[in-house]
């Protein structure tokens, strides 16, 4: 943390409560200025003022040290926002190798690498052009090294699909591991789209909406104080600018994908799944379809739609669910019914054209 020179020079304010702190009496007789001589009574007069000048200024020393505490995150954070805006939208990363593309992988924590394999085992099945650069993050690590290896990666591919990232450090400087991908990458928006399957029973029917919601500010900003001892203060931070930004991309998505009505959604919660991982009944099928969506990113739209039309087959004509949506298949039992749609989909497709 910066703190003004002129407090640590002049002040000793460790380990002292305010009425208790008082200023270091070396160089004290250069603060009090005079043109009067220097007689014995004015020396006893100014010297008797002394202390209350310096009681002063050091109460204003804590205060300005108090809200230098508080706003030196926010100033960051601005200057960050600012720094970035010129990348508001990355280009799509142009294919290499024979028209393959490179993205990387982050299969988090939880159920996340167990739903990561199935991804890359659809994938190969589909014939997909895509090579995967897998980056594993610790969740227990001190630094942050593992995360900017994850940052340099993403900027260098331009594409990544993640699972849920845990952070189980307390070390001070050690953040959130989500929340600084979404804010080092500037990912301001999160786009979730809500569908009901026809074969996976519910109580409302025929629901497709997308929910559009900011994701760098508010409190993914990570301003974050502890005030006094045992008391923390977060700061929900919103710019103009980018409130203006999350809603432009909201209009300009209705518009493009025939949407007519349109919500912008708070940041909600997430899980890891780590009750459930390594059972075999996690459920791959809100991954799978974040890959599809991956692949409509890429240009890849094809493939895309094989996945998606084998994903559609599995939940509403086959009904092969998990225990999540009421039925007894495992995780491998999907995945393999995909997959066999997909062989019969890829035995007549003609790869030379594609």
């Amino acid at each position: 943390m910066l703190v003004p020179a002129a407090t640590l020079s002049d002040y000793d304010i460790q380990h002292k409560s305010p009425l208790q702190r008082r200023v270091n009496t070396r160089k004290r007789g250069e603060i009090v200025h005079t043109s009067q001589p220097a007689t014995q009574n004015t020396a006893l007069r100014h010297y008797a003022v002394i202390p209350h000048i310096f009681l002063v200024a050091d109460w204003m020393s804590i205060v300005a040290m108090q809200w230098f505490t508080i706003f030196q995150p926010l100033l960051e954070h601005l200057m960050s926002a600012i720094i970035k805006n010129k990348y508001l939208q990355a280009p799509i990363p142009k294919a290499q190798y024979g028209g393959r593309h490179t993205v990387t992988m982050l299969p988090g924590a939880g159920i996340g690498p167990e739903l990561m394999n199935y991804v890359k085992e659809v994938f190969r099945y589909a014939g997909v052009p895509v090579d995967f650069e897998v980056v594993q993050i610790d969740p227990k690590s001190e630094t942050n090294d593992d995360l900017d290896y994850a940052i340099t990666t993403i900027r260098r591919n331009g594409v990544a699909i993640k699972g849920n990232i845990e952070t189980g450090s307390l070390t001070r400087g050690v953040t959130s591991r989500n929340v600084a991908l979404r804010n080092e990458l500037d990912l301001y928006v999160n786009v979730l789209k809500c569908q009901t399957y026809p074969g996976v029973p519910s109580r409302q029917k025929n629901i497709d909406i997308v929910i559009i919601r900011q994701n760098t500010e508010g409190e993914y900003a990570m301003l974050e104080h502890e005030s006094v001892h045992g008391v923390v203060e977060s700061m929900k931070v919103v710019t103009q600018e980018n409130s203006e930004r999350v809603a432009r991309f909201t209009f300009e998505f209705a518009r493009k994908n025939g949407r007519k009505k349109y919500s912008v959604f708070e940041p909600g919660a997430r899980n890891t799944g780590t009750s459930i991982a390594g059972k075999n009944i996690a459920n791959p099928i809100a991954m799978l379809n974040a890959s599809v969506d991956m692949l409509e990113h890429l240009g890849h739209r094809y493939h895309a739609e094989i996945i998606k039309s084998a994903i559609d087959k599995t939940i509403n004509e086959d009904r092969i669910h998990t225990p999540d949506l009421g039925g007894q298949a495992t995780s491998i039992d999907v995945v393999q019914n995909i997959i066999r749609h997909l062989q019969e989909t890829t035995k007549t497709t003609n790869w030379a054209g594609r």
